[in-house]
C-alpha cells in the first residue's frame, strides 16, 4: 500500500511538471508491474496528452528505490519530450495512407529516430535533475537491452543497431 502512494505522489508530480512543459491538458497513467513497456504517449481526439509510466519493470528490479524513482522520472521526461516535439496529426496521417502490413515497420522505424531527436534536443526544453534523470533511464536501458548479435532475427538486429546508434 506504501509503494502504491509513493507511485501515485509521484504520478502527481509528473502531472505539474506537466504543466510547465507541455502545452496542452496531460494525464499520467501508472502501467501496472508486469507490463512490457517502459512508457509510451499518446494524444486523444480530446487533444489531452495521454503519458503512460512503468511503475515497476524488469529493468528496475535490481535498482535501489531512489533510482527506480530517478529512472520513472527519466522516462517520464522522454515520454513528455515526445509531447512537446512530435507531430501526431502528421503521425497519424501517415499511418492511415499506409497499408496494414506496413504500419508496424513505420511506427518502430519512426519512433527510433523520432526518440533519438528528442533525446539530442532535450537540453532545450529540460534541465536539472530531469535532465539529469533522462540520461541515467538512457544509460541503463542501454545497459540492460540486448547487445548487437544477441538476437537472432536480422530485422530484430537491424532495429537494435538503430536503436544503439541513436543512444550513442
Amino acid at each position: 500500500m506504501e509503494q502504491i502512494k509513493r507511485w501515485e505522489a509521484e504520478e502527481a508530480y509528473f502531472g505539474d511538471l506537466s504543466s510547465a512543459y507541455i502545452s496542452r491538458p496531460t494525464k499520467i497513467h501508472g502501467l501496472k508491474p508486469g507490463d512490457e513497456a517502459l512508457g509510451f504517449t499518446s494524444v486523444s481526439e480530446k487533444g489531452v496528452a495521454n503519458i503512460s509510466i512503468a511503475r515497476l519493470h524488469e529493468m528496475m528490479k535490481s535498482m535501489a528505490e531512489k533510482e527506480q524513482s530517478f529512472f520513472r522520472l527519466g522516462i517520464f521526461a522522454h515520454e513528455a519530450l515526445h509531447q512537446v516535439f512530435t507531430n501526431f496529426d502528421e503521425t497519424v496521417r501517415i499511418l492511415r495512407s499506409l497499408p496494414t502490413n506496413k504500419m508496424m515497420l513505420f511506427k518502430e522505424v519512426s519512433n527510433i529516430v523520432e526518440d533519438t531527436r528528442i533525446e539530442y534536443f532535450a537540453n532545450q526544453v529540460f534541465g536539472g535533475d530531469t535532465l539529469a534523470a533522462l540520461q541515467f533511464t538512457i544509460k541503463q536501458i542501454y545497459y540492460k537491452s540486448p547487445k548487437l548479435g544477441e538476437e537472432t532475427q536480422p530485422a530484430i538486429q537491424t532495429l537494435n543497431a538503430l536503436i544503439q546508434l541513436g543512444d550513442v
